[in-house]
């Protein structure tokens, strides 16, 4: 619920269910040796947590903005309900199944390393860095310059966490 006493609402409007797995706050990878970036600490053990123990994630374009969503098997599960429910006809229905399952399954270690599959470079506008962002049942993956470049409030508070999660990243390089 939000503070305003209405449930939260899923990447299409959907309500979210009580009790699924939130991501709060902010992250950010390099792209590491072999082509790998790294979730988050909390992130992971979230996703480890709502996958019961299995250590994978689900990633698709996001429906609205330039970049990724993460998520997974609880998220995964309210959306395919939610198919159901919402869509008025069959043609909807499969339009809909369409969408969502063009998630793909993606593989972490122990560490959270992650290899990104090439469609999804593409598709989340992704070169070198990903910055990920907390979003409640699912988080996001943004190409830092993209977001960046982002226009709308909505954006703020995301863009201050980039900038403060890059400059981070170089002093620990340094």
């Amino acid at each position: 619920m939000d503070p305003g006493g209405n449930s939260a609402r899923g990447i299409w409007g959907k309500a979210v269910a009580e009790g699924v797995y939130e991501y709060n706050g902010p992250g950010f990878s390099p792209m590491g040796d072999k082509g790998r970036f790294v979730l988050p600490a909390k992130f992971r053990k979230t996703l480890k947590d709502s996958n019961a123990g299995d250590k994978y994630l689900y990633l698709d374009k996001h429906p609205f903005y330039p970049c990724l969503i993460g998520f997974g098997a609880p998220y995964k599960a309210e959306l395919s309900s939610g198919i159901q429910a919402d869509a008025a006809n069959p043609r909807e229905r499969a339009s809909m199944r369409m969408q969502l399952y063009s998630f793909f399954d993606v593989p972490f270690d122990e560490s959270g390393r992650f290899v990104l599959p090439r469609a999804y470079f593409k598709l989340g506008r992704i070169e070198d860095a990903i910055y990920f962002h907390g979003n409640g049942p699912y988080f996001t993956l943004w190409n830092p310059e993209v977001l960046m470049g982002m226009e709308g409030d909505e954006f703020l508070a995301a863009q201050i966490h980039c900038e403060s999660q890059i400059e981070a990243a170089r002093e620990r390089k340094a």
